[in-house]
């Protein structure tokens, strides 16, 4: 059973979140309504900068999750430095999509409504020992929450889920990489290749005495491939360690045949350049699927046009103006919409400059954008064990597999 010490319960807070500080967005929604601490369509990007790396060459292989998760950071003053568990929980609801939106009819997500879904569990039988952990109080408090109480409250909602354990052995050194450390990059890397079998999984820790996907043979394998990179169907993984809990959104291979974990941390901002970047992909994707004649399609066709700008102002070339008609404004982040206010649009060729300058620079330097995101296998070995929650994205389970999942269960990872 996965251990519940590992996070440390904190005071209860009386204090109330504002609306914005505890609000749900996901890719479905309107994207004029996103709050301030929430970025989405940052794999694409990712997935970009890596392709990036690839021909250069910097990047041997990478695969990463559904493009439709979102970063979501903790709010300071409300939930920074307890709220990782819920924050990574909420990350991996916006790569459900459809799968989310049957299981909403008792309200959208946000942490409150966690706290209170978690307190529903209990009380249809859900989760004793977390019960008892908690003495049955969790809402509207500060208290940490970690895989084995997320496994709880997605079984209670129907979403299936696993908590894989990687505990640390007894003659490890603290801070120095083990065994562990490798079988956890291998499970990574095998989950979203989609290849993870748990049984062959243990079996070839068993047998090997060192990890087979090793440096030089990483290399190899992946130098056959071509240096893909690939977005998947796979779910995000929750990553949580002592004092502390993350999203995995993918791995990469670089050139020397090291995997690199891709993070996404809610302790840690996205730069807002890069979130701007993010932002503009997503809404630029959106508008290129509206028919032709459409006056988003329009509006679509300018940026466009602004993109084309772009490459000619870094040439040293005078752009060409952008018309924009009395019902458009650019926001931002330097992209022509409809006008939501009586605020005046940018324009002139130094504020569409300065905006899409925001916008691209990630696309210059494709490794300061996944430095943001990497975590090596000398990092992970600040941490003696993990635990990993891994979702399969199945539809909602069926009231007879939801209880049979009441008590918390856990796969333990033992490499020899």
């Amino acid at each position: 059973m996965p251990k519940r010490t590992v996070l440390k319960d904190a005071v209860k807070s009386s204090l109330k979140s504002r609306a914005e500080d505890d609000a749900w967005w996901m890719p479905t929604d309107d994207i004029n309504k996103l709050p301030k601490n929430i970025s989405p369509g940052l794999v694409p990007i990712l997935h970009q900068a890596l392709q990036s790396t690839a021909k250069r060459p910097g990047t041997r292989k990478a695969v990463l999750c559904r493009p439709t998760v979102c970063h979501i950071k903790s709010v300071r003053g409300f939930d920074n430095g307890w709220g990782c568990g819920y924050r990574n929980y909420l990350m991996c609801l916006t790569a459900l999509e459809s799968e989310l939106e049957s299981s909403l009819s008792e309200g959208r997500p946000s942490i409150r409504a966690l706290q209170r879904w978690m307190k529903d569990a209990w009380e249809a039988g859900y989760d004793p020992e977390g019960y008892r952990h908690f003495r049955g109080v969790i809402v509207n408090t500060q208290k940490w929450i970690g895989t084995a109480d997320l496994y709880a409250l997605a079984a209670y909602r129907g979403i299936s889920c696993k908590v894989f354990n990687f505990p640390a052995t007894g003659d490890h050194k603290p801070k120095r990489i083990a065994p562990m450390h490798h079988a956890l990059m291998r499970f990574v890397r095998m989950y979203f290749d989609g290849d993870f079998d748990e049984v062959q999984f243990q079996f070839t820790l068993r047998v090997d005495s060192e990890p087979s996907t090793g440096p030089a043979t990483i290399a190899g394998k992946a130098e056959q491939e071509g240096g893909t990179v690939t977005i998947s169907g796979r779910m995000p993984l929750i990553l949580q360690h002592e004092g502390h809990s993350r999203t995995i959104a993918g791995y990469e291979i670089d050139v020397s045949g090291a995997t690199n974990l891709l993070i996404l941390d809610p302790q840690s901002s996205i730069p807002a350049g890069l979130r701007n970047a993010a932002i503009a992909s997503l809404e630029m994707s959106n508008h290129q699927t509206s028919d032709a004649g459409s006056e988003t399609s329009q509006i679509a066709r300018k940026r466009r046009k602004i993109m084309d700008n772009l490459i000619t102002m870094e040439a040293g070339h005078a752009a060409d103006p952008i018309e924009l008609l009395s019902d458009e404004e650019m926001d931002q982040s330097g992209w022509v919409r409809k006008k939501r206010s009586t605020s005046k649009p940018r324009s002139g060729r130094s504020g569409i400059k300065d905006a899409l300058r925001d916008v691209f620079d990630w696309s210059k330097n494709p490794n300061a954008t996944l430095k943001h995101f990497k975590v090596d296998l000398q990092l992970l070995s600040k941490h003696d064990e993990y635990q990993i929650l891994s979702f399969d994205g199945r539809p909602l389970l069926t009231p007879e597999e939801r209880v049979r999942r009441k008590v918390v269960t856990a796969t333990t990872i033992l490499p020899s």
